[in-house]
């Protein structure tokens, strides 16, 4: 037998014999790690598979050295007794080395595709890569936020726009509304979408060009300048 079988068959009787001491074991039994040690002893010396009778033999064979809540009646704790005790009924057969070796080969099949499914759970790629969607989600939310921040500023900046008279104080209305008109018109896209923060600052240097007595042709000169070209407007 393998080393890596002895270490599974080993392990298989230790659960077995876990279980047996929680609960199949008599009831005034101590369920102590010495009383568990003592059994496995036993088992091996006699060269036995953890069964249920083995361990109700076991425990009937060192009923002497056990200890025991309650000193016990020889009769309670024989291998008869005990096989016939329904709380602790005899398997419908032994277990052969054979059938031990089968069930530690998939206890070791299903460990393995655990821990493999654990390692690629946390693996290092997967890592890197939801901390590069955590960040591309974080830089879309900040974007957005900036986004709207200039949106608004755009907004402001042009509604704060006036033109003076060429003829006296005070402001004129309807060139200040046409130049308005044609600074909302303007928008820089990008993905087919418009960018505000491009889009103010085309805005924002277009109306540092404008003074006071500016007329329309000097505006619309101005746009071509820049390259901007503004649709139509139906009201002006």
């Amino acid at each position: 037998m393998t080393e890596q079988y002895q270490q599974q068959a080993l392990q298989y009787t230790n659960q077995q014999l876990q279980v047996f001491m929680h609960e199949l074991k008599p009831a005034i039994l101590l369920d102590s790690a010495e009383n568990a040690q003592l059994i496995h002893r036993y088992l091996d010396r006699n060269n036995l598979l953890p069964t249920v009778g083995s361990l109700h033999r076991a425990v009937a064979a060192l009923q002497d050295v056990l200890t025991w809540t309650v000193r016990p009646n020889p009769r309670l704790v024989s291998p008869d007794a005990v096989a016939a005790t329904p709380a602790t009924p005899e398997p419908p057969k032994e277990l052969t080395h054979a059938d031990l070796m089968e069930q530690a080969r998939k206890f070791a099949e299903r460990e393995a595709k655990r821990i493999q499914q654990e390692k690629l759970e946390n693996s290092e790629a997967d890592f890197w890569k939801r901390k590069k969607a955590a960040e591309a989600k974080e830089a879309a939310e900040k974007e957005a936020l900036v986004q709207e921040v200039c949106k608004r500023d755009t907004e402001a900046m042009i509604a704060e726009f006036v033109c003076d008279r060429h003829n006296g104080p005070g402001v004129d209305w309807g060139r200040t509304e046409h130049m308005r008109g044609d600074m909302r018109g303007i928008a820089v896209r990008v993905n087919g979408k418009t960018d505000w923060k491009q889009t103010k600052a085309a805005i924002n240097k277009l109306r540092f060009k404008v003074e006071s007595t500016t007329t329309l042709e000097q505006w619309h000169q101005i746009l071509a300048d820049h390259g901007v070209r503004i649709p139509p407007c139906k009201a002006r």
